[in-house]
């Protein structure tokens, strides 16, 4: 759109000037920094707005590329509100509603020029992508909106519509989890008569909609792949990958799978790619189990960045060390114990803290480390440059070890990690120079960015076959590789996941 343009829109709506013919009784939203909310597009823009007298929200569409839309939407309306379903919003269409003042001439002054209005409720919410980002560290709601999607996509196959731009960022998910399609530009029902080139294709939805299941399944099993995500139209693919999509390097890693709902949506893709469309495919090649509980952190595993000395809980050590916990002793906070040499975590420790042992350099001497078998997180920094630690058994029950939790503990011979664990995170063990072995355990799905850089002293490393997604430089200048142990059979998904460390893999 017009920067031009849209300045004017901006200035003239925010105004207070009435520019709407019947939308009069709404008022527009205005940010932190009193300027009206917007989403511009390519020949449309958005604004926020409310009805002060009943507070409700709504989406104002003005478009701007002068095309008429009357009878399309009038057409497209009453399709919406036949549906009455919980993915659709319904909609107004209101021709020549918004209009402004244009300079054109000094003589003549200005003309009134007016713009037609597409009118829906407004959705509290973010694009999915986004939404996945924030859900990075909750596989419970990763798993639920895979669900969720896989039965939208059941439902929207057996519609005689199709929506024209499955993308993305057309897909609103609400702060609930739930979500909504939006932008119906280019929806089509088959009584409408469209022009446009390509918009005959009945199928045309088929692609995208399954690349977005099949990505949001993906993710849900290896959060680590939402990295891949950014600025895709179809999560972890692009529209060019859809020409040969068997062949891109996500599917040919995915497959086989450990996965059995995994494996079944890449047999669908399959079918699919031959040219059969979704509706054509049975409801339960696309069906998700719903998920049956929460497997995922809940309050009591957040992890403070800000200690509240006032009202913790204090263990205290020998020679006036001290270790802080929270008042109700389930979350280990900070130590100040410079001198401390070795230390047991107390019973009924759930968390450990962001830089809990790395604060002023409290952990500096700490050679031994116990911790107790109710910690189920570590959080990010936790251990970094506790660089005397010499080995660490980490409980079964820890299913999440922040970022740079161990970063440079460089005499850090060997770690147990826990059978729950699901992701690597980035830094992790980087600078570790004296570990010279790791067993990565059975249901590790990602390794995220340097998780292992500069652990120069590292010699064996075993891989399970559940590892989806290893990050760029996960085991950068580690020179000392002698052997790196993957399952039997999948010597093809680690030479597309480690190209650069092919000939040390060795299947057993």
């Amino acid at each position: 759109m017009n920067t031009i343009l849209q300045s004017e829109f901006n200035v003239t709506i925010s105004s207070g000037i009435q520019c709407f013919k019947t939308l009069k009784h709404l008022s527009p939203v205005l940010d932190d920094y009193e300027n009206v909310i917007n989403i511009e597009g390519t020949s449309s823009v958005v604004y926020k707005m409310e009805d002060k007298k009943t507070g409700k929200l709504y989406a104002v569409k003005i478009f701007t590329d002068g095309i008429d839309r009357t009878e399309k939407y009038s057409i497209i309306k009453d399709e919406l509100q036949g549906l009455n379903c919980p993915y659709l919003l319904p909609i107004q269409y209101y021709e020549d509603e918004f209009f402004i003042e244009e300079s054109y001439d000094s003589l003549s002054g200005s003309k009134k020029v007016s713009y037609p209005v597409l009118l829906m409720e407004w959705i509290e919410g973010v694009p999915i992508g986004s939404y996945l980002q924030d859900m990075v560290d909750n596989y419970f709601m990763l798993k639920m909106i895979a669900y969720r999607f896989s039965q939208f996509v059941a439902w929207i196959t057996l519609q005689s519509f199709r929506h024209g731009n499955i993308k993305a960022n057309n897909i609103i998910v609400r702060e609930d989890g739930s979500f909504v399609l939006i932008d119906y530009d280019e929806f089509h029902v088959p009584y409408m008569e469209i022009s446009e080139k390509g918009n005959n294709n009945k199928y045309s939805d088929d692609f995208p909609l399954f690349a977005i299941l099949l990505s949001l399944k993906a993710i849900s099993i290896c959060p680590g792949l939402i990295l891949e995500s950014k600025c895709k139209d179809y999560i972890l693919f692009e529209e060019k990958d859809f020409r040969d999509i068997l062949n891109t390097k996500l599917v040919k890693i995915l497959f086989p799978s450990c996965s059995e709902e995994l494996n079944q949506l890449l047999g669908a893709l399959l079918v699919l790619n031959s040219g059969i469309g979704l509706c054509q495919l049975s409801v339960r090649a696309l069906h998700l189990r719903k998920p049956l509980h929460e497997i995922t952190y809940t309050n009591d595993m957040e992890t403070d960045d800000v200690v509240d000395f006032d009202n913790a809980w204090i263990d205290d050590c020998s020679n006036n060390q001290r270790v802080y916990y929270s008042a109700d002793k389930s979350r280990l906070l900070m130590g100040r114990c410079k001198q401390l040499t070795n230390y047991s975590v107390k019973e009924g420790t759930r968390v450990i803290c962001n830089m809990a042992f790395y604060r002023y350099g409290s952990g500096r001497n700490l050679k031994n480390l116990q911790l107790s078998t109710s910690v189920i997180c570590i959080g990010e920094e936790a251990f970094r440059e506790c660089k005397n630690l010499m080995s660490i058994k980490i409980p079964d029950g820890v299913f999440k070890i922040g970022a740079f939790a161990f970063f440079n503990c460089n005499k850090l011979e060997s770690i147990t990690l826990p059978k729950q664990l699901k992701r690597i995170e980035k830094y992790t063990f980087s600078k570790c120079e004296s570990l010279k072995c790791i067993h990565i355990p059975n249901g590790v799905t990602s390794i995220e960015t340097c998780a292992f850089e500069w652990c120069r002293n590292l010699e064996n490393i075993e891989l399970p076959d559940t590892i989806i997604y290893i990050g760029k430089n996960a085991f950068y200048n580690c020179y000392s590789i002698k052997e790196i142990k993957i399952p039997k059979g999948s010597m093809k998904k680690f030479d597309l996941l480690l190209p650069e460390l092919i000939n040390y893999f060795v299947e057993s």
